[in-house]
């Protein structure tokens, strides 16, 4: 792409703002902040449940709260993804 010379590329915030707001409450663009919320919180609490064994913190139910955290994170987060694909 070759601009023509004088010619700008202007856009102000709000403009950029709208333009942010309409991709991410698309299908694709909702779907990836679903994947960004999800998939690292997966990791994170599989990561602290692995990390309380290694330091020989054996906690009851351990495993249970750091997976069950996730889930309900989960879940909630595609709910409100729901909400918006459907709105």
């Amino acid at each position: 792409l070759s601009m023509k010379s004088g010619a700008s590329i202007s856009a102000t915030t709000s403009e950029i703002a709208l333009l942010i707001l309409v991709f991410f409450s698309r299908f694709f663009g909702s779907t990836i902040v679903l994947g960004a919320i999800i998939l690292p919180l997966w990791c994170a609490m599989h990561r602290i449940h692995h990390c309380l064994h290694d330091l020989k913190i054996h906690l009851p139910g351990a495993k249970f709260l750091c997976y069950g955290f996730a889930s309900i994170v989960s879940l909630l987060a595609i709910v409100a993804w729901a909400r918006i694909v459907i709105l």
